[in-house]
């Protein structure tokens, strides 16, 4: 699985290596003088456990037992939910106070959009969120994310050493942690997004778009609806099932885009200029520079295009992820410094937590020629 031939597995591992070194390298700072160290130990005994896991016996009873997996997803869920009332809320950290302030305005009738908070989502995310606020705890969310996550893993992966070594390499992932302690969303944001793909790769028609194909189409709006950069994966996805049936494929893509066009309307008829000022859009794109906003759909339009199944589907989006989020990093370093950036939290790492769920899932057994490379079934 972890051959040099397998470069999705290698570059999917070697990405979630640099994402979990980032926060290890940040969080260790604060207990430690040599940060360095402990990064360094993290990222061997990582490595370690990746082989480790590439060569482990499956056929032992207990590695293949799905029920004994699923068992341990319920119950390590469970524990996940205990925690949260014990674990004391971030203010610092602003996705959480974001999330319960843009609740709690509309809950009160108030718009939800406003400075105090910064919510900077799409409506979908908060409605998303919002059976798990009136329960209590909208960082319930978080728990549902990696529940989620582990069913996707339980039932997308085709033998024993892809669900083990998936859910392996999960829970070992600073990352993770960090989502689940910050009750961030960005994870499960993606985790749902991935279910969707999933759907439809079961079961859109792309011969005729049926009530299913519309249903899946509008439930793909739905989900739009959360965080911009999930059109990026809505359109590798779009042109991997539509390649050739382009017209069904604008169609499929016009109806979901404008799904998503009326969850925003409410809002922006409540109070345009700030939407358009302060909203979502304008807090979303202050990440990039514009000439990369431009020359994007190009380049996305070329990878897109050379997507062949829902592998590199999962990998292609999951390294575009990764690499717009390094873009904004870098550029931020550049201009105000590494150690302030990354140490002293001038650039929100959180966000490097997007592509992880389409990394590890990329991560299968597939096989390989020796000079055509992946060998598609």
């Amino acid at each position: 699985m972890f051959t040099k031939n397998h470069y999705i597995n290698i570059v999917s591992l070697l990405l979630l290596g640099i994402v979990s070194s980032l926060f290890m390298f940040k969080y260790s700072s604060r207990i430690s003088s040599a940060p360095v160290l402990f990064t360094g130990l993290y990222l061997i005994l990582f490595w370690f456990l990746a082989l480790s896991l590439d060569k482990m016996n499956y056929k032992i009873k207990a590695l293949s037992d799905k029920k004994l997996l699923a068992f341990f997803i319920i119950a390590a869920s469970v524990v996940f939910i205990i925690g949260l009332n014990y674990i004391p809320i971030h203010e610092k950290v602003g996705r959480y106070v974001a999330m319960k302030s843009w609740l709690e305005n509309f809950r009160y009738g108030f718009y939800p959009y406003s400075r105090n908070g910064n919510p900077t989502g799409f409506p979908g995310l908060f409605f998303i969120a919002s059976p798990f606020y009136l329960l209590g705890d909208a960082g319930y969310l978080e728990v549902f994310g990696f529940f989620l996550f582990s069913l996707l893993i339980l039932n997308y992966s085709a033998t024993p050493k892809e669900r083990i070594t998936r859910f392996s390499l999960l829970l070992v992932l600073p990352s993770f942690y960090y989502e689940y302690l910050v009750r961030s969303e960005l994870f499960t944001n993606m985790t749902l997004f991935i279910a969707i793909v999933l759907i439809a790769a079961k079961y859109l028609n792309t011969e005729k778009l049926d009530l299913i194909s519309l249903a899946i189409a509008v439930l793909f709006g739905l989900f739009l609806s959360t965080r911009i950069i999930v059109f990026i994966v809505f359109f590798f996805m779009s042109v991997l099932a539509f390649r050739d049936k382009i017209g069904k494929g604008i169609v499929f893509m016009f109806v979901s885009t404008g799904v998503f066009a009326l969850t925003l309307l409410p809002f922006i008829v409540w109070d345009p200029a700030f939407f358009w000022s302060e909203g979502p859009f304008s807090m979303q794109l202050l990440y990039l520079p514009l000439w990369i906003i431009l020359c994007s759909p190009l380049v996305f339009l070329y990878i897109a295009w050379m997507i062949r199944d829902v592998q590199e589907l999962f990998f292609a989006s999951g390294v575009v992820i990764f690499t717009l989020v390094a873009i904004s990093f870098l550029l931020k370093a550049a201009e105000y410094g590494f150690h302030f950036c990354l140490i002293e939290s001038g650039y929100d790492i959180s966000y490097f937590a997007m592509p992880v769920p389409f990394l590890l899932l990329s991560i299968k057994e597939y096989k390989v020629d020796r000079f055509l490379g992946k060998v598609l079934d």
